[in-house]
């Protein structure tokens, strides 16, 4: 169901998948290639938009948004990421 999709497509938002293939997500979802593209591209357009929405809530001003995501991208894409 949505969870089993949810748990496949998570490798996904990253924009360099780890080991994964488009063909093998197709496989696993029983859909062509191109309609798993575009669950792909869904499920990262959801996410941002719950993410930017989270964080929203924990600011005070709509313009510091922005910057929160940028320094959260910046944290979890820096090396040694795994220790913290």
């Amino acid at each position: 169901g949505k969870m089993r999709d949810y748990q496949l497509l998570l490798p996904y938002l990253s924009p360099q998948p780890r080991g994964e293939s488009l063909a093998g997500l197709a496989a696993a979802l029983g859909v062509a290639e191109g309609s798993a593209r575009v669950s792909v591209s869904r499920f990262r357009k959801r996410f941002g938009a719950a993410l930017r929405a989270e964080v929203a809530s924990t600011v005070q001003d709509a313009a510091e948004v922005e910057s929160e995501l940028r320094f959260l991208l910046d944290v979890l894409s820096s090396p040694g990421r795994d220790a913290v």
